[in-house]
């Protein structure tokens, strides 16, 4: 399973889907300081607490509190999108969760009711964040930058035959 959050309503790329994502992240970034940021990045999405990499018990499967952890935080690579006259590029972590029998759950809500004026009644609104299998994740409505992203993770996944588990792709 994957996980995507949902952009802002409002301003560029407004409502689309794409993986948890750090902005302006130095170039110069070590890989220890590329895992105290996903660290936070997943703290701040999933509930329970999620474990850093390193902890006791953090490279187990499941701990003996049945915890989720971060089993580990790898680069998967750099992606280069232009749009427009934005030029960006993605420094994609791979960040594999361990723990559970089902993913992690999530602290933004998934089931915000939205008045809908026109029609005097309530639909539901997008969900915030989702886990998506593998193989819905090209399905959901994610601009091209993040296509790009997926592919290239996509790839790796394939060439790799990775154990299905919950992971969590970030973009640096």
């Amino acid at each position: 399973m994957f996980l995507l959050v949902r952009r802002p309503e409002k301003g560029l790329l407004a409502g689309l889907y794409e993986f948890p994502a750090t902005s302006n992240v130095s170039e110069s970034l070590g890989h220890d300081a590329f895992i105290e940021l996903a660290s936070e990045q997943i703290g701040s999405l999933l509930e329970p607490s999620v474990l850093p990499l390193g902890h006791p018990g953090g490279s187990q499967a499941e701990n003996q509190l049945g915890d989720y952890c971060i089993a580990h935080v790898r680069f998967a690579g750099d992606v280069q999108h232009v749009f427009s006259h934005i030029k960006k590029r993605y420094r994609v972590q791979w960040v594999r969760i361990g723990g559970g029998r089902e993913p992690p759950p999530l602290k933004l809500s998934l089931s915000k009711v939205v008045s809908n004026q026109t029609a005097k009644k309530s639909t539901p609104a997008s969900p915030q964040a989702m886990w998506i299998p593998i193989e819905d994740v090209a399905e959901v409505n994610i601009g091209t930058g993040v296509g790009k992203v997926w592919r290239l993770v996509k790839g790796l996944w394939e060439r790799q035959r990775v154990p299905v588990s919950e992971d969590v792709i970030l973009d640096q």
